[in-house]
């Protein structure tokens, strides 16, 4: 089955040590569904420039704007790393 993953919305968190998978995977990022539901997401560091998550390629601005947030914080952003405003 194929998602359509296009103009979607993301949930974006850096975080705390004992909720990451792996030590250096620092973020978090969701993919939402329109009702604001994590559809999926992927992990990743300080170094990656890239993160396929179930055939969709997150946009750059995407993992730009999780590398912004505080530790144990996240945001709603569009495909353009934006924030935007909660479901």
């Amino acid at each position: 089955m194929t998602r359509n993953f296009a103009n979607k919305r993301y949930f974006v968190s850096h975080l705390e040590p004992h909720d990451r998978p792996e030590p250096d995977r620092l973020y978090q990022i969701q993919i939402l569904d329109s009702s604001g539901r994590a559809e999926a997401w992927g992990y990743v560091g300080e170094s990656e420039t890239e993160l396929v998550v179930e055939s969709h390629v997150v946009p750059a601005p995407v993992l730009t704007a999780a590398r912004r947030q505080v530790l144990g914080k996240g945001d709603y952003v569009d495909d353009d790393g934006n924030p935007i405003r909660p479901f």
